[in-house]
């Protein structure tokens, strides 16, 4: 059933990048859910200069575990690799510079050569042609900057993540429901979390900040499986280290508040983050997603974790 459910928001809807996308996105989570049983509404609000679109499953008022996935997929990179550092802000913002600002800088040097250079050495008769595809490519190029352009596989950010919580909701029994809830959030990119803003602004209007935030964010790839986790999440993670049956290490590493306050996590006042990818100077990175290879996970790795979650939430009812 993983599998399906894998292939479904992998390839079917494993591009959310514009609007049409995350709609339809949306539509087809929302659907899944209702005929698991679940109760599912979506919550829109404007953060910032954004209209974010979250999707809620099950009841805040009785969750005790929050399972946040950012569904929204990252812009493509136009570069020769690219890394990720979903645990370290810091890094994450030095290392996203060059792929970010250098496509952008390339694009306006070549829109200077098509408005002073180029036009010297065509003909009149030409010119009236050619000045419309400069405005052509002058939009394009605004598009460019301020969205980016669409990425369309994106198996490990954030697809599979998708597939674990769908997995998870169809197995657990109905008391184990109840005490779950499945959050989808949007807006979330590079250094900004639009989404997760919103979601714990939500939580705090409802005065559940007991909950524990739980967030799956590019999973599927790699050699070792982290845990970073925040205050008060300790237990937690020890519990699920030892739910876990797989073969793939797992790190436990424990977030400081001046860590915290550089990453994701650091709109919720209790969570703690999977990830999974492979170890660089004590930091976990993540390779090739926002870029077309970012078509290969792990589907062991994928089952053990959810499979581990399921037996983690299982024991913890008892």
């Amino acid at each position: 059933m993983l599998n399906d459910i894998a292939k479904k928001y992998m390839d079917t809807y494993g591009c959310r990048f514009r609007s049409g996308q995350k709609r339809r996105f949306r539509q087809a989570i929302t659907t899944d859910f209702e005929q698991l049983g679940y109760h599912v509404e979506t919550q829109s609000q404007r953060v910032k200069l954004s209209r974010v679109n979250n999707v809620l499953v099950g009841s805040i008022k009785q969750a005790k575990y929050v399972f946040v996935v950012p569904y929204n997929t990252p812009p493509k990179v136009f570069w020769f690799s690219n890394k990720i550092y979903p645990q370290d802000g810091y890094k994450q913002m030095k290392r996203m510079f060059l792929p970010r600002f250098v496509p952008m800088i390339v694009g306006y040097l070549i829109l200077l050569a098509m408005l002073y250079i180029v036009p010297r050495f065509l003909p009149t008769a030409v010119l009236t042609y050619f000045f419309p595809l400069v405005l052509v490519y002058l939009a394009i190029l605004i598009v460019f900057i301020v969205q980016g352009a669409a990425n369309k596989k994106n198996y490990v950010n954030n697809s599979a993540s998708i597939a674990i919580a769908l997995d998870m909701a169809e197995r657990l029994s109905p008391s184990e429901r109840k005490e779950v809830m499945f959050v989808f959030t949007d807006g979330n990119q590079v250094h900004l979390s639009n989404g997760n803003v919103a979601f714990q602004k939500y939580v705090t209007a409802q005065n559940k900040a007991s909950a524990s935030i739980i967030m799956l964010y590019c999973i599927g790839r790699g050699d070792v499986i982290s845990y970073q986790v925040g205050r008060g999440l300790k237990n937690e993670a020890r519990d699920m280290q030892k739910a876990y049956k797989g073969t793939t290490p797992i790190e436990v590493m424990q977030m400081g508040d001046d860590r915290k306050a550089e990453g994701i996590l650091r709109d919720f006042s209790k969570a703690m983050m999977i990830s999974t990818g492979i170890d660089e100077d004590g930091s976990l990175v993540v390779e090739h997603t926002a870029t077309s290879k970012d078509r290969e996970v792990n589907m062991e790795m994928v089952e053990r974790i959810s499979e581990g979650l399921i037996s983690f939430i299982t024991k913890r009812k008892k």
